[in-house]
């Protein structure tokens, strides 16, 4: 790395460098990451202010980062099975040769071969006023991990949600 750089000399005034600065039409492709470079260079920060700057966000998708930190958790702190993500792949349908409606469930837990537990994280946000109430379930979570059930052949089927006040204990549904 250091000889990469070797003929880039050492910045004097890191302002007066970067006011100088100019991204033409082949620099283009850089000009977001060069928007990240100039906040964090510059400790501007990610809160919300007035001037001439423009903020930029810094969003991700919950679900996909819940999702993947359940993954992690199982991985991490079970032995006792196998733990395989988004697979493995089945169709809920087969209709004229055709294979439709793809299923890939979050995580499947598997002991020799055999598929054990078929689990679905899902990032949802709930009312604490439903706490004791089976409602609080999204109806289309309950189909989606009864499908899982029946086109996996499995019994052990659940839904992972973030541990909230309403959620302090396992719930068990009967789906059959």
């Amino acid at each position: 790395m250091d000889l990469a750089f070797a003929d880039v000399p050492e910045s004097k005034n890191i302002r007066s460098d970067w006011k100088s600065h100019h991204i033409d039409r082949t620099m283009q492709l850089y000009h977001p990451i060069i928007k990240w470079v100039e906040l964090f260079l510059f400790d501007q920060g990610l809160t919300a202010y007035s001037g001439k700057h423009r903020n930029i966000s810094l969003l991700f998708p919950m679900e996909r980062v819940f999702e993947d930190f359940v993954t992690h958790a199982f991985h991490r702190y079970q032995d006792q099975y196998r733990v395989k993500t988004q697979g493995p792949k089945k169709n809920l349908i087969e209709y004229e040769e055709r294979k439709i409606f793809n299923m890939r469930p979050d995580l499947v837990l598997m002991k020799h071969g055999e598929i054990r537990f078929v689990l679905d994280a899902k990032w949802k946000r709930f009312d604490r006023r439903d706490a004791d109430s089976i409602n609080t379930i999204d109806q289309p979570d309950l189909y989606q991990i009864f499908a899982y059930s029946k086109r996996y052949k499995c019994e052990n089927v659940m839904l992972i949600y973030p541990k909230k006040q309403i959620f302090q204990r396992a719930r068990k549904l009967s789906l059959f």
